[in-house]
């Protein structure tokens, strides 16, 4: 087996407090709004529960509308 090299570990919670709050959430259901995998990466590691690309999508959706409605005015 080889060496373990960590980089970039995202929260200051020990490593094996990370795996209890992982295997806790075992078995909960995928919802791509609400719990995908970026929340459940930042849950485990004690941070505040975002998804940026689930945020990005909804200003692409709201630009699009916005503009959508303007070419039709």
């Amino acid at each position: 087996m080889g060496d373990l090299k960590i980089e970039g570990y995202w929260g200051s919670l020990l490593p094996q407090e990370v795996l209890r709050r992982a295997r806790e959430k075992l078995g909960t259901r995928y919802i791509i709004l609400n719990w995908n995998c970026e929340h459940f990466v930042r849950f485990v590691h004690g941070l505040k529960l975002e998804s940026p690309q689930v945020a990005l999508v909804g200003v692409m959706v709201i630009g699009a509308i916005l503009l959508l409605g303007l070419s039709r005015a």
